[in-house]
């Protein structure tokens, strides 16, 4: 399981060409799920999300949470995160988790999130979605499960 996170000031996401969600300070998180990716991936990064500190205080550039900054999550499913075009110029998706599975851990996801306090807007999963932010810093990362 791969996340990208972005700290942002605002983002908002709309499908096919409406406004589906919005969110002030806090992340824009991609999240792609591979083949064999279980509960305990979500969890993992679930963790990491939630104790990151990625948010300044004062001086300090990486000091607060998002639960200490009472910030929101914008969370955009990406399959396309586990695309491979290293021997080919058209994408390949090999890595990738069938649909039907990731929308589970996709929805699992969603629910562990919430059950931890923090705020959370979701794309469509499997849908077209044009998504906009402002990133901060710029201050982005990738975070995998099983790094």
């Amino acid at each position: 399981m791969k996340i990208v996170i972005q700290k942002v000031s605002s983002a908002f996401v709309e499908v096919s060409g409406r406004p589906k969600q919005s969110i002030g300070k806090g992340y824009c998180i991609l999240v792609g799920f591979k083949a064999g990716d279980s509960e305990n991936d979500v969890d993992i990064l679930i963790e990491k999300i939630r104790y990151a500190k990625l948010f300044p205080l004062g001086e300090v550039r990486f000091a607060h949470s998002i639960i200490e900054e009472d910030a929101e999550i914008l969370l955009i499913p990406q399959y396309t995160l586990y695309g491979d075009i290293y021997s080919k110029h058209k994408p390949s998706f090999t890595y990738a988790m069938k649909p039907g599975y990731a929308l589970l851990l996709f929805e699992l996801f969603c629910t562990k999130i919430k059950a931890k306090g923090i705020k959370l807007k979701v794309g469509s999963f499997g849908e077209f979605m044009r998504v906009t932010i402002v990133n901060e810093g710029p201050v982005t990362f990738i975070v995998e499960s099983n790094a």
